[in-house]
């Protein structure tokens, strides 16, 4: 009969749970090292002059009123505008009818979609909904 090691069994365990652990941090910096160049350049958007400095108390950045950018990447050219209430949308009246929903999303650059051209990201946004 066979005595259960619980040391035995917990080294064992550590080994092989800082194996995997050292092999999975190897592949990352890897995959960094190996695809950072022609990923870097797809998915690297300059916004710059899209942001001003906040003066609400704990946000640093937030989008300028009226501010457009154009960024070329490749072969495609990405307008960005940001309408005079500082949204990434298109202008809309204050008044709206009954039958008029608004829907705001507030958050980080994953929010604002950089790398998702105007038209295209409210219809993706829209169809998850």
């Amino acid at each position: 009969m066979r005595v259960f090691r619980f040391g035995r069994f917990l080294s064992r365990s550590l080994l092989v749970g800082l194996s995997i652990g050292f092999g999975v941090a190897l592949m990352e910096i890897a995959l960094r090292f190996v695809l950072s160049g022609p990923l870097l350049k797809i998915y690297t958007v300059d916004i710059r002059g899209l942001h001003k400095i906040s003066h609400i108390p704990g946000l640093v950045y937030e989008l300028k009123p009226r501010a457009t950018r154009v960024v070329k990447i490749g072969d495609y050219a990405a307008t960005y505008r940001i309408n005079s209430v500082g949204m990434r949308d298109n202008e809309y009246p204050v008044a709206k009818g009954n039958d008029v929903f608004r829907i705001v999303c507030i958050g980080d650059s994953v929010t604002f979609g950089a790398t998702v051209w105007s038209r295209l990201g409210v219809e993706v946004f829209f169809l998850s909904l």
